[in-house]
């Protein structure tokens, strides 16, 4: 193993950029006292230009949001030093946009397409609390975060004990609705309501307490299924659980 010296010494200019890829964080956003920190680590040997957004097609290489085809909004742009971190500390509010926060939505981290992606953690808390409230939130590499495949996803319930919302997100370049089909199995396996969200890119869409609005008046531990019936347009979801001492976010599992 190189000594530590040795990494510092390959230090290079920053490369030429001419595309990127990215990190996708499921469900960053800010809602009532409820905010988002992402933490982005370079453990690389030269500067790492980074930019964060809601836009697949914002990165180091182009010149802002605004020139991007779908909505998008930039966060951060920042170049890391080798072995540096940056911390965006929370979601900024949009002047021009609503007065209670921002919808959770797929967040990319892109870096310049020759440099390895970076060390990304994100979590959702709670600001208005006196003790740590908070959960960590999925991170995938943008090429397995989008697919017209089915999603399972556990631990869905309407009771006592808590309930669930939901997060419902076009792929990159829809443009026309995707009707996102969501089925509520109960623990026995049973089909029990099922409901159609219409989402399109860059208009994610949070779904509040999604079994009791699909109809269900109470159930324990079942499961969410949710799918485009055509199987051709690509989209993801993310649960989060809701209870009087949780918050867990699910990302599921895609399925064959």
């Amino acid at each position: 193993m190189k000594p530590f010296a040795s990494v510092l010494a390959v230090l290079v200019a920053a490369p030429a950029l001419a595309g990127h890829h990215s990190t996708v964080i499921l469900g960053a956003g800010r809602l009532g006292t409820w905010d988002t920190e992402i933490t982005v680590t370079n453990y690389w040997g030269q500067p790492m230009p980074v930019v964060i957004s809601t836009g697949s097609s914002d990165g180091p290489e182009t010149a802002s949001c605004e020139e991007q085809p779908s909505p998008c909004v930039e966060y951060l742009r920042e170049t890391i030093p080798p072995l540096g971190t940056v911390v965006l500390g929370g979601i900024p509010l949009d002047p021009g946009g609503s007065p209670d926060g921002v919808v959770p939505a797929p967040v990319y981290v892109a870096v310049d397409e020759s440099l390895p992606l970076p060390a990304v953690t994100a979590r959702m808390y709670d600001t208005a609390a006196d003790c740590a409230r908070g959960e960590s939130l999925p991170i995938v590499d943008a090429d397995a975060a989008f697919s017209a495949s089915a999603r399972s996803l556990p631990g869905a319930r309407h009771d006592a004990t808590g309930h669930v919302n939901l997060l419902i997100a076009a792929g990159p370049g829809e443009t026309d609705p995707v009707a996102v089909r969501v089925c509520v199995f109960d623990p026995g396996g049973t089909l029990i309501a099922a409901g159609f969200f219409p989402v399109r890119d860059g208009h994610p869409i949070m779904v509040p307490d999604v079994v009791a609005l699909l109809g269900v008046p109470e159930m324990a531990q079942g499961m969410l299924l949710v799918d485009e019936p055509n199987g051709s347009a690509p989209f993801t979801a993310a649960m989060s659980i809701v209870g009087p001492k949780e918050i867990r976010i699910v990302a599921g599992r895609t399925l064959p």
